[in-house]
């Protein structure tokens, strides 16, 4: 719900509307599917991605938690991480948004995804040495899909393959850019 309100009639007329926005639905529902833990949380994406989106109020002391609460403005989203294989397929239907953390893609969580996905339920994919880039392919996108969108497979760092690229030149006259002049 958003909307505004307006004070007429002082000397500065630039702050007679103030715009405001009020969020009246439940919490966003995430369900992170993560492989099982490994022995270093530093190797762990799960680890990173549920911290990423826990809300700031669980950070909190308890005391700033009930003051966060009282306005609203903490509680937006509701993550669960779950690790193969305790995954249950009902879980799939619980949940807004689901996020695969370096899962591979069993047949009933391919059957499950492209149900929920059809009925509007968010997908994030995070890949790493579990995700088979060609099955998530075939069966996420099909062949039906643009081909202009592929899932890449992952570089192999042990055969010295280029981790990463490096930007060279940046055009800073380009329009997305001009804020930043």
């Amino acid at each position: 719900l958003h909307g505004q309100f307006e004070i007429t009639g002082d000397a500065f007329p630039l702050d007679d509307t103030f715009l405001f926005s009020v969020n009246v639905g439940g919490p966003v529902r995430v369900l992170v599917l993560a492989p099982p833990a490994p022995k270093a949380v530093q190797t762990d994406p799960a680890v990173f991605i549920k911290a990423a989106l826990d809300t700031p109020s669980k950070l909190l002391s308890r005391q700033a938690t009930r003051e966060s609460n009282d306005n609203g403005s903490a509680g937006s989203i509701e993550v669960t991480l779950v690790r193969l294989p305790k995954f249950d397929i009902a879980m799939l239907r619980e949940c807004d948004v689901i996020i695969l953390a370096d899962v591979p893609l069993e047949d009933e969580l391919a059957s499950g995804l492209r149900q929920v996905i059809s009925e509007g339920t968010g997908l994030v994919l995070f890949s790493g040495k579990r995700m088979d880039p060609d099955r998530y392919q075939e069966v996420l996108l099909g062949q039906s899909f643009d081909s202009t969108v592929k899932f890449a497979a992952r570089p192999n760092v042990e055969s010295g393959e280029q981790k990463s690229q490096v930007v060279s030149a940046v055009d800073l006259s380009h329009p997305i850019l001009k804020a930043f002049e």
